[in-house]
C-alpha cells in the first residue's frame, strides 16, 4: 500500500488487485482499484471492475457515494458524459457538501483531461460560492480551447486575490502534467 501515497499506480493496482482476492467485499479497497485503474486510463476495465461489484454487493453499492462519484468519472473517462451526469444528479442534491462535490469532480476531470466537462463543473461549484478555484477554472477553459473564458476567470482569480508566486509549486505541477 505504500506504493498508493507514492502514487506509483502501476503497483498499487496489483496490490489492491491481490487485496480484493482476499477481501472481495471491502468497498474502499474496490473503489480505490477502481480509482487506479482510471488514473492509468484503464477506463473500461474500471467500468466492467464496478459494475461486476455493483451487481454481487448490490445493497451497499448502489446508494454509496464514492462507488457513484468513481462510477460516475469511469464514464466521463469514456465519454459518456450523459451517463456519468445522470449518475452524479442524485449526489448533487443541494445540502452543505454540494460545492465540494462539484470541486471534487472538477478537480478529477481536470486531471483526467477531460477539459470542457472541468469547467462545466468548476462553473457549478464556483456558482454555489465564489471564494477561490477560479485559476483552475482558467486552467480548464484555457486547456479546452475557451481562450475568452479562460482570460475571464484568470481576471476573476486576480480580483479574489490569486497570487502566482504564492502558488509557484502547483502551477509547475501543473504545466508538467499538462
Amino acid at each position: 500500500m505504500a506504493a498508493l501515497y507514492k502514487n506509483d499506480t502501476a503497483h498499487s493496482a496489483e496490490a489492491l488487485k491481490k487485496w480484493l482476492g482476499t477481501y472481495p467485499n471491502s468497498l474502499h479497497a474496490s473503489v480505490t482499484y477502481s480509482s487506479i485503474l482510471r488514473k492509468l486510463k484503464r477506463y473500461s476495465e474500471a467500468e466492467q471492475f464496478l459494475a461486476v461489484n455493483a451487481s454481487v454487493n448490490a445493497s451497499g453499492w448502489n446508494k454509496n457515494e464514492g462507488v457513484m462519484t468513481e462510477a460516475a468519472l469511469v464514464k466521463f473517462g469514456l465519454s459518456k458524459d450523459d451517463e456519468a451526469d445522470s449518475i452524479l444528479a442524485p449526489l448533487l442534491i443541494t445540502d452543505e457538501r454540494l460545492r465540494s462535490k462539484y470541486m471534487y469532480v472538477a478537480k478529477t476531470l481536470l486531471e483526467m483531461r477531460v477539459f470542457s466537462m472541468s469547467a462545466r463543473y468548476y462553473e457549478k461549484g464556483l456558482a454555489l460560492q465564489a471564494d477561490g478555484d477560479f485559476y483552475n477554472l482558467a486552467c480548464a477553459y484555457a486547456l479546452s480551447g475557451n481562450k475568452d473564458n479562460a482570460f475571464a476567470a484568470l481576471h476573476k482569480a486576480a480580483d479574489l486575490g490569486y497570487n502566482a508566486r504564492q502558488h509557484q509549486p502547483y502551477k509547475q505541477n501543473f504545466s508538467a502534467s499538462y
